[in-house]
């Protein structure tokens, strides 16, 4: 999966019908899918907390809160469903 279609993705609302679900899989595509050499954690953090912005919706803190779940996520420590709660707990 590239980056591109991850952006593709998330504009089907059949697969991801909520805001929340959009972020989830921006945030989990970018982490686990490695769409860049290097960087991919960082990204996914920054992509998602301006996705949210431009969505009206501000995390305090938002790449500090999720610094550890890209790590995790990357390791393959956490799983998608576990990100989806974990968005819901922050959102």
């Amino acid at each position: 999966m590239t980056n591109d279609s991850v952006l593709q993705h998330i504009k089907n609302d059949e697969f991801y019908p909520t805001l929340i679900d959009k972020a989830v899989h921006l945030f989990f595509g970018i982490c686990k899918f490695h769409c860049f050499a290097d960087w991919n954690k960082r990204t996914c953090i920054t992509a998602t907390d301006k996705f949210l912005l431009i969505n009206d919706i501000e995390v305090p803190d938002f790449a500090k809160k999720m610094e550890d779940v890209a790590v995790d996520l990357a390791k393959w420590d956490l799983e998608k469903d576990d990100l989806l709660q974990i968005f819901k707990l922050i959102l």
